[in-house]
């Protein structure tokens, strides 16, 4: 039997979101559960789940195994709450997970089915990884394999001595009681050993089975669990959990022992739920905030590989983490829940809902999951601007949004990209309506006004599909001016036709124009023709008569002083450089004039000082 060793893989987000719109707790099987005695009929087992309990029992006789095999953790929680699961873990009493996949594996063989490799994920305590996990598929489902664990610590050490324990033992050792509900295989029976996992679960409350610090020193991790449960379920912390959540002694854990990559996966989650602003609320309320999306730190240089970094990239990332350490929090929450509101029409978001009215379709649709986490995201840090810091792995300058969003969130680099185009749209969305709110136009003036035309144009096609979110966040960030806001948007799509106009291709590429134009070589101004380009397309945009022709003509006519002002610059920049060379040459030569002056007047010394020694001396005579 083949194993596969690889390293500890990140929970599918996916699997992780909560199903269906926000809503209060979940009460069908979880209602009245206390005290009941539940089986196998009451999770209400899919047939697939069903075929994979009944191939396990098989296993068991199979090899006339004394093993009690349990579903563990997450499923079970899920099943109980009437939302399906597809994460199946399974704990052994007496055996290991890769010895039970064995097992399996040959079971399988022998009844003709597909067998497939077992994987081995490595226990590493270091990062709160401590046991040995198997994975393996089983009719088509992936199975991770696990042993019941009893730990104990050593005084002052993270790492546990990790031994079989009982399935209670087990249980006291998960990160909540909702979470460490197990369904027993072997007797069709929901177990709750820590005796308040259905309590929990029934009144909404996220508890951990052993004393809050205790928990959170197995794993710090279990702190952002805590907010991620508590937001995804809308329950309630337990009073324990919140003075742990404050307890410094944690903090400094989460922030020193807990890797990036482990924190950035339960961000990401919490983000990409459908409850994203209550996770931000909790962590925000519970003053966590600062540590978890605070960059990483690479200032310190390694002395045996790296030089010290120069001031100039030191004071950039000072300025950076100054920046973020004075952000209020709060403020930025409620700037993203604003912003979400609007994106999901609810009434608190008032009037500004009218500004998100595009089509939803499965390509461009603002209301997914992820448009949420974006939404949340820009609103967190619209303003990090022209911000840098450094970066991984060669400490060297990168953009503020990269940091934060690529190496914090452990999101893709393309959504940091994203999140900086939708709050630099917003920020102009906003300055925009602000500059029109002064005027106090009506709708016909506005509708007349050529320079808004151009101004609004340019930011529908700099916001492109993500125009809904950045039209959300404008209205968070400037509710005083939700009403320009509208009337703009809505004189953008009827009057100006601009929504679609990011679709639109240039009606002369920069080869075409150069050639409709007769210009021989590239410079600058052809990017400045360009930018006349869109202005002048932004401005007869609907009008039938705004050929590629005529827009070659319009080029044409305003192509000479364009091109004649740029070769001045041309000329300028030229003459600024030949400047610059004469100087350092004069500057060079008079350096070499007085060195050679310095060379010849300590010549001429030594020569004096030589003269002076070989002139004979003169003597008195002696006195009689």
């Amino acid at each position: 039997m083949t194993t596969e060793t690889r390293s500890a893989r990140p929970p599918p987000v996916a699997a992780q979101r909560e199903e269906g719109p926000p809503r209060k707790r979940v009460r069908t099987l979880a209602s009245g559960l206390e005290g009941k005695s539940l089986r196998g009929e009451d999770l209400q087992l899919t047939p697939a789940e069903a075929d994979l309990f009944a191939t396990i029992k098989e296993v068991v006789k199979r090899f006339e195994l004394t093993t009690q095999v349990r579903v563990a953790g997450g499923w079970v929680r899920d099943k109980l709450l009437g939302r399906s699961s597809h994460d199946i873990d399974l704990a052994l009493d007496d055996m290991t997970g890769l010895a039970f996949a064995e097992k399996v594996n040959a079971y399988l063989e022998e009844k003709g089915h597909e067998v497939h490799r077992i994987g081995l994920i490595q226990a590493n305590p270091d990062q709160s990884k401590h046991l040995e996990t198997a994975s393996v598929n089983i009719l088509g489902q992936s199975i991770d394999l696990v042993n019941l664990r009893a730990e104990e610590y050593v005084q002052e050490s993270r790492i546990p001595s990790m031994t079989f324990g009982t399935a209670r033992e087990d249980a006291e050792r998960r990160d909540f009681t909702i979470n460490a509900l197990f369904y027993n295989i072997n007797e069709d029976i929901v177990e709750d050993l820590t005796k308040r996992g259905l309590h929990d679960l029934e009144c909404g409350i996220i508890r951990t089975p052993l004393p809050a610090d205790t928990t959170f020193h197995d794993d710090p991790l279990r702190m952002l669990r805590a907010i991620r449960f508590g937001s995804r379920y809308d329950f309630s912390l337990d009073d324990a959990i919140v003075v742990a959540l404050r307890d410094q002694t944690n903090v400094r854990a989460l922030q020193d022992k807990v890797s990036r990559e482990r924190i950035g996966i339960e961000l990401r989650t919490m983000l990409e739920s459908s409850r994203p602003v209550n996770a931000l609320q909790l962590l925000c309320t519970h003053g966590l905030c600062p540590v978890v999306f605070m960059p990483p730190d690479f200032i310190a240089p390694n002395p045996a590989t790296e030089a010290p970094l120069d001031e100039a990239s030191l004071a950039s990332d000072t300025r950076l983490r100054e920046h973020l350490a004075k952000l209020d929090w709060q403020e930025r929450v409620d700037f993203a829940k604003r912003t979400v509101d609007v994106l999901r029409g609810e009434t608190a978001a008032g009037a500004a809902c009218a500004l998100v009215d595009y089509p939803r379709d499965e390509k461009n649709s603002p209301y997914a999951m992820e448009d949420f986490a974006l939404g949340c995201l820009s609103a967190l840090f619209y303003d990090l601007g022209d911000l840098e810091g450094l970066g991984s792995p060669k400490r060297k300058l990168e953009p503020a949004m990269q940091l934060v969003v690529r190496d914090t969130v452990k999101m893709r680099a393309s959504i940091a990209l994203d999140v900086a185009l939708v709050s630099s749209t917003a920020l102009g969305l906003g300055e925009t309506a602000r500059e029109l709110a002064s005027k106090a136009p009506e709708r016909a003036a506005l509708v007349a006004d050529e320079d808004a035309r151009i101004a609004v144009g340019r930011l529908y096609v700099r916001g492109k599909q993500l125009m809904p979110i950045a039209l959300a966040l404008a209205s968070a960030l400037a509710p005083d001016h939700v009403e320009t806001l509208r009337m703009m948007h809505s004189v953008a799509t009827n009057e100006w036709m601009l929504r679609e106009m990011w679709q639109d291709k240039p009606l002369l590429d920069g080869k075409v124009l150069m050639r409709e134009l007769g210009i021989k070589k590239g410079g600058t101004h052809i990017g400045i023709l360009m930018d006349r380009q869109l202005e002048w397309r932004i401005r007869h945009r609907g009008d039938p008569s705004a050929t590629r022709d005529a827009c070659a003509t319009y080029l044409k006519s305003i192509m000479g002083p364009i091109v004649e002002a740029e070769e001045a610059k041309k000329a300028a920049r030229l003459h600024a450089v030949a400047e610059e060379k004469r100087i350092r040459r004069e500057r060079h030569e008079e350096e070499q004039r007085k060195a050679r002056e310095r060379k010849a007047k300590k010549l001429q010394a030594a020569r004096e000082a030589m003269s002076r020694e070989d002139k004979p001396q003169h003597r008195l005579p002696k006195a009689d």
